[in-house]
């Protein structure tokens, strides 16, 4: 996430504070006050918690400004060292043409990710949310209406799938925002990060839910949470991979609580 140039500069921050025994000059006391202490708080939640590469990227941003003005100090003292301006231009242009290279690297991964990933499928985090979306929302239209209250939808995950899936159903759900009725496994089973507090477990007890499932097998704990609990063969499922779909009426919450939601 650093990339290399980002962490040179950051080493060779760290060695000139450290070489002249003082605190330094202002704009490096800020690059590293920015940096450090988020790296170093990541590096100890790793050791006991599942963290994201992403979320360091606020600790460089503090290091682009930096390393564009290195940038710059370095050329000059290269160039007073050097005395020639072709070898200066030498420099440059190797430069120059490894950033072209890393910008066609970039190139070819996003046309392999818009052209050749809905055709090949070779990788699993881009799955097939539109098909699905469509199957859902299907689904969605043949329950009976109770009213205002639509079906529920979760999903089997903390938060991916749950998101993805109100994403891609949004532009074809017509009567409401499809991510006011979607959410995570936590209604069902364990965790489900910021959908636990966007929404309140017990305003869902009773409700009729449609419950989509990545695993092959849709585990027997799921069915417990409601009273009515069916499964539904949809052949368009087959092709999207282990896919599972299922009704369930009369939500009563996670079968953890060991009774009701509204109990307790």
């Amino acid at each position: 996430m650093a990339t290399p140039v980002l962490l040179f500069t950051l080493a060779l921050l760290v060695k000139l504070v450290i070489a002249r025994r003082r605190i330094g000059r202002g704009w490096r006391i800020m690059a590293l006050a920015f940096c450090l202490p988020l790296l170093f708080i990541m590096l100890q939640k790793s050791l006991r918690f599942s963290i994201h590469v992403n979320w360091t990227l606020p600790a460089y941003l503090s290091l682009i400004p930096a390393s564009v003005h290195m940038s710059f100090v370095l050329g000059r003292r290269l160039r007073r060292r050097i005395g020639s301006v072709a070898a200066v231009h030498r420099a440059f242009k190797g430069l120059c043409w490894t950033g072209m290279l890393c910008i066609a690297v970039n190139i070819v991964a996003c046309l392999y990710l818009i052209v050749l990933q809905p055709r090949l499928g070779y990788v699993s985090a881009f799955g097939p949310w539109k098909e699905l979306a469509v199957i859902v929302e299907d689904l969605e239209d043949r329950i009976p209406e109770h009213g205002d209250r639509e079906p529920l939808i979760i999903t089997e995950g903390r938060y991916r799938m749950a998101s993805v899936l109100a994403f891609y159903r949004l532009p074809i759900e017509d009567d409401y925002d499809s991510w006011k009725q979607s959410s995570s496994q936590w209604l069902i089973e364990g965790r489900g990060l910021g959908y636990e507090y966007w929404s309140d477990q017990k305003d869902w007890i009773g409700r009729t839910v449609i419950y989509l499932d990545s695993r092959k097998q849709i585990p027997k704990d799921v069915a417990a949470c409601f009273d009515h609990f069916e499964i539904v063969h949809d052949p368009r499922l087959q092709a999207l991979g282990d896919y599972q779909l299922a009704v369930g009426t009369g939500y009563r919450g996670p079968k953890r609580s060991g009774k009701p939601a509204a109990d307790g």
